[in-house]
């Protein structure tokens, strides 16, 4: 059966041909090894039901598994590898005429959302791609959505364009509710777990916003929002509070205090030192005395 059967990767297939006929197509795939990099003329969503892996979306590397959500808009490139258990992969695709002939013309997701009022749903960037990932009662639930499609696209009854339009509004808008509380402070406290664990050494921002699932700009703007502070400010503030600790808990050497939490230029971790507490070091340890 060409929409309930397992396909090797849904990218084998012309899917310009397909949605030629409804203007959307869906399927599960499973993904032993990677798919080729590549950007497509429709919408594409794509839900992780099993396995483990990377979803790189342009030049970002999103780590996947079981629940993980990805709605990818037009000529985005992306791919998908698998790093533990075979992917299965359930993909809907569609154009936005298929939800409205007004969209006839329409080549992003933005307008999507802002034909149907969903925009408040979603506050993110829409131009590339939107990542959510499913729990619980959710993850059943968009299970639940992407079978009903495949059985209607499947046999093809009497009105199975209508009821598949309203499936797919319906997996739009929970995937939208998903981005509000879902994807966001989990996946921050996941990074900020990785600070307060690595705070000491180098840590590259795309490090942190590859464990949290977003773009670097996007987790900046996040972490500030949940924090208060940037990352920059975030990191110094836990060095300089260690730094503090060793220099009343241990005669160390103001250098060797500097190199341990992750300072090796003397003049900056000064600089930054008086900024933080006001004083010098040695006039720190001096004072609680």
């Amino acid at each position: 059966m060409l929409y309930r059967g397992i396909l090797p990767m849904i990218y084998n297939y012309n899917i310009d041909y397909l949605l030629a006929a409804d203007h959307i197509y869906a399927n599960r795939c499973l993904i032993e090894q990677k798919t080729d990099f590549h950007a497509h003329n429709f919408i594409e969503i794509a839900y992780v039901a099993s396995g483990q892996g990377e979803h790189i979306i342009d030049d970002h590397i999103y780590p996947v598994s079981s629940g993980d959500i990805t709605v990818i808009n037009y000529d985005v490139p992306h791919a998908f590898k698998r790093t533990g258990q075979s992917l299965l992969i359930y993909n809907c695709v569609f154009t936005p005429v298929f939800l409205d002939f007004m969209l006839s013309d329409s080549r992003s997701l933005l307008d999507v959302c802002n034909h149907f009022l969903l925009g408040h749903f979603y506050q993110g960037n829409l131009e590339k791609a939107v990542t959510v990932h499913a729990s619980g009662n959710e993850n059943i639930h968009i299970q639940s959505i992407y079978m009903k499609i495949l059985e209607e696209l499947d046999g093809k009854k009497i009105g199975y364009r209508e009821i598949t339009r309203s499936y797919l509004i319906d997996l739009l808008i929970t995937i939208f509710r998903l981005s509000q509380d879902s994807p966001q402070r989990p996946k921050l406290s996941e990074a900020i777990d990785y600070i307060n664990l690595h705070f000491k050494e180098q840590i590259p921002i795309s490090t942190l916003a590859k464990i949290a699932c977003f773009s670097q700009s996007t987790f900046c703007r996040k972490f500030k929002q949940v924090t208060g502070m940037t990352v920059t400010a975030f990191i110094q503030t836990l060095r300089m509070e260690e730094a503090c600790k060793l220099l009343l808990s241990t005669e160390q050497k103001v250098e060797l205090i500097a190199n341990e939490v992750g300072y090796h230029d003397m003049k900056h971790f000064y600089d930054v030192f008086k900024r933080v507490t006001g004083k010098l070091p040695a006039d720190y340890r001096r004072n609680a005395e």
